[in-house]
């Protein structure tokens, strides 16, 4: 057993470690990364290797501390390591693992003896690091398997409180969560035919009967589908979830897997049921609900006390479905109230919240911490708002979309109160409710938010009521430009608005063009047209203006960016129409750096040839002072004659304008 880490410190403080001779013949072998010098000692009554690990680079350049120190005792160790200008830190890693893969083969003794100490002290045969890694790998293991042993235990005591699962499940699942078959033998028959209901269970007889018709039990009245015998091998899956009381602080949900095999010729299933998790819930001292997950092992167990793990089963691949770690799926009702009770949820609003979605799967763990996380969650399934609370429970409400310090339904919702009730109509989801809390103070935001849902706009209804439109106007205005437009057609097809959101959209597009231009009729007769004339003014305004700093950015420098050597000429173009006129010619996207040109973040100059100044040849970009770009036809490089001209035009003209 190794002493205190107290005493192992001040060990090292007292006893300086060895030093390794400036003169050492390991300095120069430059496959080995470490040396190791060792010693045993007597620190605080026990007998201590320990071993001195000194970077072959760090005694080339004087630093006379080694990089670890390892103590080792038979049954554990630890290592001091240094850290460069910092304190040194404590690493229970073995060696190996703290110097990298390879590291018995980057290391060797200072000397003979240093090596027989540890072979000495380990009782081992053979090279001493091989005896050295051995060691400290055992004792990792013995350390892995302890940590292991003592996890096992303390989710082997977590499960010990669970019951049985309840006695009721199993006729809950086939009555009301499995689909509900007429097992028959035969496939078609327009006699009286005898077969088993799978959802009661009886032995019950139709007037006639064909494989995959609907039919009604007449024993428990549920809806059937006819099914032969002797069609071949099926099976139903489903998810379902239990609860159970654990302690006064604590309710598990316990998710089973039932499985419904169908063979040939069987009238009946044959049942499979096992409970594959199980997620606790529960309190902390904080306050704050936490969930703890537990799967069950299907694998060998290697003799470890409990098949059951901590954690959320593992799954291969997380995008795809994967029935054994879904712990999504109905909830079993018979035993709520029982469950509940004398819990933190005991008022837990999860029997109405589940009659709100009859017969849809919920995981069930989200919405118990939501209950502890959220307390008006309670109030907004008990007044009926159970999608609000659904996007509470799983994590979809924003914050500061809902009000919980408030304990009035309308201030919760951050509504009037007088709009309750019509909200309560629609049962918003988070989006609904985030739209109608952006119409308070409308006078018509009700009709408004009807209107809105009717014809499925989701967005461009703030902005247009910021440029002035009215709630009605607007709502009159799209409808009419709707239907007057609806034969117009796109140029390349397809009609121009197909629904009232397109309106909608251009319409905003029209109104914020009309602030850039000065201001425009808000309510145009004719969208379309009042759109296409808005736009090309638009157009027009911004060319002249593109144009306009063009001339700007390129003033004064016509003259002094004017290049001729050697049968090749720099053209400086005169006007943005030549840049765009150079990328079509020779297609690449110059034309795009017009903007660029104007804004001073670029100048663009054609290389061409003397006799034909005329004539596209090669594109530069200029930044800096200095080309970053030299472009042919299709983006093609430009020759070595070109470049070196280029070159030149650099050093004899750019270099001038940087002086």
């Amino acid at each position: 057993m190794l002493p205190s880490k107290r005493a192992l410190r001040a060990f090292m403080s007292s006893c300086p470690a060895p030093a390794i001779q400036p003169g050492h013949g390991l300095l120069t072998a430059s496959g080995i990364d470490y040396i190791i010098r060792s010693g045993v000692h007597i620190i605080d009554h026990s007998r201590v290797l320990v071993l001195y690990v000194y970077g072959r680079g760090d005694v080339l350049q004087g630093v006379r501390e080694p990089v670890y120190a390892t103590f080792m005792a038979r049954d554990d160790h630890v290592t001091l390591a240094r850290v460069p200008d910092g304190p040194s830190r404590w690493r229970r890693s073995s060696l190996d693992l703290l110097s990298g893969w390879g590291w018995e083969r980057r290391c060797a003794f200072a000397s003979v003896p240093d090596e027989r100490r540890v072979q000495g002290y380990l009782q081992a045969p053979g090279p001493g690091l091989e005896a050295l890694v051995r060691a400290q790998r055992s004792i990792r293991d013995k350390r892995s398997l302890a940590r292991q042993q003592a996890r096992d235990n303390a989710v082997r005591a977590r499960m010990s409180p669970f019951k049985a699962l309840p006695r009721g499940l199993p006729g809950w699942i086939r009555k009301s969560v499995m689909p509900a078959y007429f097992r028959c033998p035969h496939a078609s028959s327009r006699r009286p035919v005898t077969g088993v209901c799978t959802s009661c269970g009886h032995e019950v007889t139709l007037p006639a009967a064909s494989h995959g018709k609907s039919a009604v039990c007449p024993r428990c009245g549920r809806d059937l589908i006819i099914k032969s015998a002797a069609m071949g091998r099926y099976e139903d899956r489903a998810t379902v979830q239990a609860l159970e009381r654990v302690d006064a602080n604590t309710i598990a949900v316990r998710i089973v897997k039932a499985v419904y095999s169908y063979g040939r010729g069987d009238l009946t299933p044959a049942v499979s049921l096992r409970e594959n998790s199980r997620i606790l819930v529960h309190v902390s001292p904080t306050g704050e609900a936490i969930a703890e997950p537990y799967y069950l092992s299907y694998g060998n167990q290697d003799g470890r006390p409990t098949p059951w793990r901590a954690g959320y089963r593992p799954v291969f691949f997380k995008y795809q479905y994967q029935f054994d770690a879904d712990v999504c799926g109905r909830v079993y009702p018979g035993n709520l109230s029982s469950a509940l009770a004398g819990t933190p949820w005991e008022y837990c609003p999860l029997a109405p919240f589940m009659d709100r979605f009859p017969g849809e799967p919920m995981e069930l763990a989200p919405f118990l911490i939501a209950h502890v996380a959220h307390p008006h969650l309670e109030k907004l399934v008990k007044t009926g708002f159970c999608s609000l609370a659904s996007d509470l429970a799983y994590g979809r409400v924003p914050d500061g979309l809902l009000d919980g310090s408030q304990n009035r339904t309308h201030r919760i919702l951050g509504i009037r109160a007088e709009d309750v009730d019509f909200l309560l109509e629609l049962n918003p989801d988070v989006n609904t409710l985030r739209i109608f809390q952006g119409y308070a103070g409308l006078k018509d935001r009700r009709e408004l938010l009807l209107w809105q849902r009717r014809n499925g706009v989701t967005r461009d209804i703030p902005e247009m009521l910021s440029h002035g439109a009215a709630p009605r106007g607007l709502m009159r205005y799209v409808d009419g430009q709707l239907a007057s437009h609806a034969g117009l057609e796109r140029p390349y097809g397809g009609a121009r608005y197909p629904d009232a959101q397109t309106v909608l959209s251009e319409w905003r597009d029209y109104a914020d063009m009309g602030r850039k231009l000065g201001g425009l009729i808000l309510y145009p007769r004719d969208l379309a047209e009042a759109h296409d004339i808005a736009q090309a003014r638009l157009k027009a305004e911004e060319d002249a203006a593109m144009r306009r700093d063009f001339v700007a950015a390129m003033a004064g420098l016509y003259d002094r960016l004017r290049y001729q050597r050697d049968g090749l000429a720099v053209v400086v173009p005169s006007g943005p129409d030549e840049i765009v006129a150079e990328g079509r010619a020779l297609r690449t996207c110059v034309g795009g750096y017009v903007g660029r040109v104007a804004d001073g973040s670029c100048v663009i100059l054609f290389v061409r040839a003397a006799d034909a100044p005329d004539t596209p040849l090669y594109t530069m970009e200029v930044r800096d002072r200095r080309v970053v770009q030299l472009r042919g036809q299709g983006n093609s490089d430009a020759p070595e004659d070109v470049r070196a001209f280029v070159g030149e035009y650099e050093r004899r003209v750019l270099s001038r304008l940087a002086a």
